[in-house]
């Protein structure tokens, strides 16, 4: 929503056919950098190759001397570097995209990358600065009147104030966020924004001891799972399946009053499939919450520590802290 996700990583629209400035992205080199990044997240093509390949788009780019490449290219590479966990690279190339999109005057995505850089910082635990991150965006997007900037920025801005705990403020922003989806029409994105509002509307009344709205919202999050192939929702659905079935202790029809690790393990393999390292960690450390709950502290002191490795290596300090906070009470 890069996240993401925190869940979310803004794309464009429309990838492979967008005009950046008076000279026009062709179609062909959009696509063939947008199609790169698809087959690494595929599996077609290992890491270290999708990287050279873009290596060599941005050569082209520079020989043509075109920014509005050099732009599409690095946001590919901040996108890519994203999915694989290197947080900073990320930043690193998100940074120069933004600037690039900002020599050729394309307002919208110099929007866009603030929100994909919003996102980075509330991974490293930067809150504030990803707050004023989606602020920028939702305000750029508000002056352009485009809906979905203000959407993903309302939704990052909520899962933000998820983080610090302030449930109806967060409520509040991720409720905005749905209902600027509902005016998108047939957004090719919509799915992916509910995805993690239903998720974090879920949460919220979770906490709120709101049972009955926590399952009504995580029932939407497994029907938009059902229906669609992107692994990312199956991710989150059945992680958050896992955090109400061992809190609530019940599960309505037709979820499966299961083992809560069943679904954690669900949501582990999901986000392995496509090299989400971030969100395996948080899978794994709402796992470990969960064992603790069921007082299982041997293996939960294990999935501490296993997602607080995946933190550290990530650049994620503030998920890293609270691992090692949790799993010092248990031992």
């Amino acid at each position: 929503m890069t996240q993401d996700q925190g869940f979310v990583t803004v794309e464009t629209e429309q990838d492979s056919q967008v005009s950046i400035d008076s000279e026009v992205v062709l179609t062909e080199f959009a696509q063939r950098c947008y199609d790169i990044r698809i087959q690494w997240i595929g599996g077609e093509i290992p890491f270290q190759e999708a990287l050279s390949r873009l290596d060599g788009c941005m050569r082209e780019a520079l020989s043509t001397s075109s920014p509005a490449k050099q732009a599409m290219v690095e946001y590919q590479l901040g996108y890519i570097h994203h999915y694989h966990g290197n947080i900073e690279s990320s930043i690193y190339h998100y940074q120069h995209s933004r600037a690039l999109f900002q020599q050729v005057g394309n307002q919208e995505y110099v929007a866009r990358m603030e929100l994909n850089l919003g996102e980075e910082y509330r991974y490293k635990g930067e809150f504030d600065r990803a707050l004023a991150q989606f602020r920028v965006a939702c305000a750029v997007g508000r002056e352009i009147n485009n809906l979905s900037l203000q959407a993903f920025a309302m939704l990052n801005t909520g899962w933000v104030l998820l983080d610090f705990e302030a449930w109806s403020e967060a409520r509040q922003s991720l409720a905005q966020a749905e209902l600027l989806v509902g005016q998108m029409g047939d957004y090719w994105q919509k799915d992916g924004v509910l995805a993690e509002v239903y998720y974090g509307l879920s949460i919220v009344a979770l906490r709120l001891a709101d049972a009955a709205t926590a399952w009504k919202y995580a029932l939407s999050l497994v029907a938009l799972a059902d229906r669609n192939p992107d692994a990312r929702f199956r991710g989150y659905a059945n992680r958050l399946l896992g955090e109400l079935i061992t809190e609530l202790k019940t599960a309505p029809d037709p979820i499966p009053l299961t083992s809560p690790d069943d679904y954690f393990r669900n949501s582990i393999q999901a986000f392995q499939e496509i090299r989400f390292e971030a969100e395996i960690a948080r899978s794994l450390f709402a796992q470990a919450c969960s064992l603790a709950l069921r007082d299982a502290r041997v293996d939960a002191v294990r999935k501490f520590q296993q997602a607080m490795l995946i933190f550290n290596r990530l650049g994620m300090t503030k998920d890293a802290a609270r691992a090692i906070a949790a799993q010092a009470k248990l031992v």
